[in-house]
């Protein structure tokens, strides 16, 4: 009886033990999952920055154009 104690207990550190390892392992993958979706936000922002830089180039251009 005394030895099935035991072995359960030791069951149960593992157990409890592969939990804890396993919600670390979600937090980092998660945190990781936040940072991406971040930069993708970023990006999406830098984009319109990006066209709008090109449609003043364009009006410069052409306004080069014109004055020939």
């Amino acid at each position: 009886m005394h030895d099935t104690v035991v072995v359960a207990l030791i069951a149960f550190a593992g157990a409890v033990i592969s939990a804890f390892g396993a919600s670390a392992l979600t937090n980092h993958r998660l945190a990781r999952l936040e940072k991406k979706v971040d930069e993708h936000n970023h990006f999406d922002s830098r984009i319109a920055r990006c066209e709008e830089s090109t449609k003043s180039a364009h009006r410069r251009i052409d306004g080069l154009g014109a004055r020939k």
